[in-house]
């Protein structure tokens, strides 16, 4: 397995990556949070559909617990979470 700080240089050069095609994870969890909000009828925070997002890299780490695409899905997830809150109490760094 990789050192954590190699594996955080990765996650964060995903999140940039993935920022410049997708737009602002913000911004992408907004937009997901209306569609399944709208599916489901009723309300999915955005900060939820990060969570829901999050359990699912957790099923999976739990079949393979080595799975590092997985892992560092699941870190990513959390740096957008984190994102997610911060915007909300108006305290927005970005990804």
């Amino acid at each position: 397995m990789k050192k954590t700080d190699e594996l955080f240089n990765e996650v964060q050069l995903t999140l940039s990556q993935r920022g410049s095609i997708y737009g602002n994870a913000g911004v992408n969890h907004r937009r997901i949070s209306e569609l399944w909000s709208g599916y489901y009828d009723s309300y999915i925070s955005p900060e939820q559909v990060a969570m829901m997002m999050l359990l699912v890299k957790v099923s999976r780490l739990s079949q393979t617990s080595d799975h590092e695409d997985s892992l560092k899905d699941l870190l990513g997830y959390g740096l957008i979470y984190h994102q997610i809150v911060r915007e909300m109490k108006g305290e927005d760094d970005g990804i």
